[in-house]
Parts: structure tokens; C-alpha cells; sequence
């Protein structure tokens, strides 16, 4: 069922919940870089898209490019994760990575 609202009634909507319904992925709090593509929200939708996804895209394209370019055997060791706790963001605190 829909939820209800009522005239005047403060809603708070979070972002930080974006991407992590069940409904859509499994698992959604764990971190798994292999997970299949979904329609996610990450930088909005249809006429509120981000203008600056493609340059977005192309920073991360260029970082990560240049990490592994620099660091071949990087792996991401077993680590417990741990987010912030803020009710309009969510990312991790800390992500540890292994150098070989």
C-alpha cells in the first residue's frame, strides 16, 4: 500500500537510502563492485539529472585508471565497513586497500 500524507505534514525524504532497496538488489548495504547494473539514482532521474554526470563519470574514469595503473596488485582486504551516520548522506568512513 501507498503511504499517506496529510495536508501540511512535514516528510523529510533521505538520499542516503537511495540505491539500497532489497526490492531492487540483494544485499543492498554490502559493498560489492561486481553487483549487475541497476537503475540507480545516485545522480537523480529524467529531468532532474545531474549536469555534471559526464564529467563525473570521466573524473572517476581518470582516477581509478591512474590507481591501478600505479598500484597492478591492488586488492581490497576483508574489513568490516562502516558509514557515516548522517540521515542525508551515506559513505563509508574508511576503505582500507592492500598494496602487494
Amino acid at each position: 500500500s501507498r503511504p499517506r500524507f496529510k495536508k501540511g505534514q512535514l516528510i523529510l525524504l533521505s538520499i542516503a537510502a537511495a540505491n539500497r532497496d532489497p526490492k531492487v538488489t540483494d544485499h543492498p548495504e554490502a559493498f560489492n563492485i561486481h553487483r549487475p547494473a541497476f537503475e540507480h539514482v545516485s545522480f537523480g532521474h529524467g529531468i532532474h539529472l545531474c549536469l555534471g554526470v559526464p564529467l563525473a563519470w570521466l573524473e572517476a574514469e581518470i582516477a581509478l585508471n591512474l590507481l591501478l595503473d600505479r598500484f597492478p596488485d591492488l586488492s581490497l582486504p576483508q574489513q568490516a565497513l562502516h558509514f557515516d551516520e548522517s540521515p542525508f548522506f551515506r559513505g563509508l568512513q574508511r576503505l582500507d586497500l592492500k598494496v602487494a
